[in-house]
């Protein structure tokens, strides 16, 4: 993802969250960040706390991330998380969040 320009990069990354939800069924953060940061490739237990805190949210509680605000806060602390602090603009994300839930930008 990281040689794609910001927006495609935030939307092939949502992009993938949707589809960890749509297609594997995972409704937990800790389900979400073990599938997209292994413990083979990971310390994913710190992975999944630095992502819970920045979200607010619990690491077993469920989201939804058919919730543009909800799969934007993800993006972004995977985002934040990746590269020690958050490469692209709020509105980036919001845009690619947007596009990779098929609705219009606005």
């Amino acid at each position: 993802l990281a040689s794609l320009p910001g927006d495609q990069a935030t939307q092939a990354l949502a992009k993938v969250l949707l589809n960890y939800q749509r297609k594997h069924h995972l409704w937990n953060l800790r389900q979400i960040v073990n599938r997209w940061a292994p413990t083979s490739e990971n310390n994913t237990g710190a992975y999944v706390s630095a992502v819970a805190k920045a979200m607010a949210v619990g690491p077993e509680d469920s989201i939804n991330l058919e919730d543009p605000d909800i799969l934007a806060s993800l993006v972004a602390a995977i985002i934040h998380h990746e590269n020690g602090r958050n490469i692209y603009a709020p509105v980036i994300i919001n845009a690619a969040v947007l596009d990779a839930q098929g609705r219009s930008v606005a």
